[in-house]
């Protein structure tokens, strides 16, 4: 689907615009210029002042850093963000590989915002959900769902350092695996909970450290 401007391009393959004014949907989304939302697999624009929802978000001269970060859970993450300021995917991986616990893992995904006119200082506001596991198991018995706001403070050249509190909520399947191991994951209880459906929810208020490189 090749245009060189279009307001709506829908496809299960590529959509191809010169400029995209209000949506295109598809397994890849590419445009020179684009103003609207697009939904995909991929989305790639050389200028977006709007909104890309997908895996992997890329624009040229937009919101792009790679970071890596360490949290109460996983003691080493690594997380890579696309898209624009106002609106970008994060799609973040991370281990707890020593101590208590150790061999914990986890993979997520969600998107977020930076707010500020500054060019050195910002803050984050982000929702992301992470399906942890343990050692080799694929399965996932635990989600973990996590606000997190922040600010983000450029030192020198490409790099910066970010730190903020998260709002934690953890929900864990009974009477698998390791149901043991993610159940003592949280460092503390602000709300415990259990239901008649062999699932337990807990939450806390935690907090991440990070370096960032763009």
């Amino acid at each position: 689907n090749n245009a060189d401007s279009a307001l709506v391009q829908v496809s299960g393959l590529v959509n191809r615009a010169g400029y995209s004014k209000f949506l295109q949907v598809g397994l890849v989304n590419l445009s020179d210029t684009s103003s609207g939302v697009n939904v995909g697999l991929i989305n790639y624009s050389k200028k977006a002042d709007g909104v890309n929802i997908g895996l992997i978000n890329l624009v040229k001269n937009g919101y792009h850093k790679l970071e890596f970060s360490a949290d109460e859970i996983l003691s080493f993450n690594l997380a890579f963000r696309g898209g624009t300021k106002t609106f970008h995917s994060i799609i973040t991986t991370g281990i707890r590989p020593f101590g208590d616990k150790s061999g914990t893992w986890g993979t997520g995904y969600g998107f977020g915002t930076s707010l500020g006119k500054s060019d050195k200082t910002s803050w984050d506001i982000e929702a992301t959900s992470t399906e942890l596991f343990y050692h080799k198991g694929l399965i996932s018995d635990c989600q973990l769902y996590r606000l997190y706001a922040g600010i983000d403070r450029k030192t020198s050249g490409n790099f910066s350092v970010a730190a903020g509190i998260t709002l934690n909520y953890l929900v864990v399947k009974w009477y698998t695996t390791f149901d043991y191991v993610y159940e003592s994951l949280p460092p503390y209880s602000i709300h415990l909970a259990e239901d008649g459906d062999f699932h337990k929810y807990d939450s806390w208020v935690g907090a991440r450290v990070a370096l960032r490189f763009f």
